[in-house]
This record gives C-alpha cells, structure tokens and sequence, in this order.
C-alpha cells in the first residue's frame, strides 16, 4: 500500500485533524491512549470499560509494542499500515535499558505477532518513511501514530514538555532512549512545523520542527515505527 501521493503533498499548506485528546492513565499505556484518539467515541467507551479484560486478550499487559498497536486497530476494525525498519525485534535492543528488562518476557510475543500479522489481516511494511509521505497523508485527513524517543520530543508552542513527560514514562532516570507514542494531527507546512497530540499532556496541541520530529522519530530504539490511519 502506497501512503504517499505526491500530487497531494503541496496540495495544503495548513492542516489540523480535529482528534478527542484522551491522556494516558499509567506510565506504559501511551499507545492505548494514542489508539483510543483514533477510535470513534462509541468503540472507545467500550475499550475504556473493557479496558482490563481487552489487555489480558491481546496479551501484552503492562507492556506494548506498535505490533501490539495494530492488533489493537485491527480488532476494533480500523484501517491502517504499519511501517517498520525491523520485522520482529532488533537484536541490538537489549543494549538499551528501556527494553532491557521487558525483551525476555516480551520478545516470544512480538516476533509471533509479527509472524502471523498477514493471517490475521495485519498490513505491516518493512522500510522507512520520508517526511513527504507523512505530510501527504495528514494532507489527506489521516492521522499518525508514531514512535519516538521521549528525550529528544520538544514542543514549540508549550515548551514543557521535558518535566512534564517524566511523570508518564516508565523510567524517570532519563536513559538514553525513552519509548514514547504521539499522534500526528497536522502540519503548517509553510512554517515547517509538525502538529502532534501527546498522550502524556492533557489536552492540547503540541508542535515541533520536520528536523526535530525526523530526529525524534529515527533514534536508535523506534524501528522508526510509524502507522497511517485511513479514515475511508
């Protein structure tokens, strides 16, 4: 599937995708709530009331990773793709201590995710992403669920974020890398600026620069993980 239209991409200048801000409740559940700003407001009541018994399902319990995220949307029936530099996890991960101490019990579950994501309709791609693809389809009113490193996310507009984040991350010693989800919801395009949620505010409109964001997104650690939603 092919997420980037060129003819679209300086179609717009300014795009804002109107998105419910839903914040996360715990320190590894950042992902959850970027699936749940996704969601219409019906299937994401009944995630939240069945929010224990949904986790215990797709059994990843207290820790997620994007394959986990596309599940997710599969289940609830939410068209995406999901682009990835790695298919299954990196070998080099256990030198970072944020996956150090998950990858054990982790790792059996992500690789089978991965292995059987076609048989249950999962559309995973492996290969990076240009910043043009991703303009092009918030052009077209999709938003992104992306993966970055929590230390180098900064904001334009609010420039908070560095002590505000601590309090929603899994580990507050700020280690080299910090897995952390933000949705995508617009660019100014003009101003080289990205629009992002963050799960680990309240609600508001964050923003920072294509550099910061290609920065934030590449760090050793994402897979440079990204996942397009289609609203049709």
């Amino acid at each position: 599937m092919n997420v980037c239209n060129n003819s679209n991409i300086f179609m717009k200048d300014k795009v804002l995708i109107n998105l419910h801000h839903v914040k996360q409740k715990y320190t590894w559940d950042c992902g959850i709530s970027c699936i749940m700003m996704v969601l219409d407001e019906a299937t994401k009541n009944y995630f939240v009331d069945n929010f224990v018994t949904v986790c215990k399902e797709e059994g990843f319990e207290e820790s997620t990773w994007t394959i986990d995220l596309a599940y997710l949307l599969c289940r609830f029936g939410i068209k995406h793709l999901y682009k990835t530099i790695t298919i299954g996890v990196h070998p080099d991960l256990s030198s970072e201590s944020f996956y150090r101490n998950v990858l054990n019990k982790d790792q059996q579950r992500v690789v089978n995710r991965f292995k059987f994501s076609a048989n249950n309709n999962i559309m995973v791609e492996k290969g990076s992403v240009v910043i043009f693809e991703i303009i092009s389809h918030l052009s077209n009113g999709g938003p992104v669920i992306v993966l970055v490193n929590a230390n180098l996310l900064i904001c334009d507009l609010c420039h908070r974020n560095g002590y505000e984040l601590k309090s929603c991350l899994s580990c507050t010693s700020s280690p080299p890398y910090q897995g952390h989800y933000i949705v995508l919801v617009g660019f100014n395009y003009s101003l080289g600026k990205i629009f992002y949620r963050n799960p680990g505010f309240k609600d508001r409109i964050c923003s920072f620069g294509f550099s910061a964001f290609d920065k934030a997104r590449k760090s050793f650690g994402t897979d440079e993980d990204i996942i397009f939603i289609f609203n049709d």
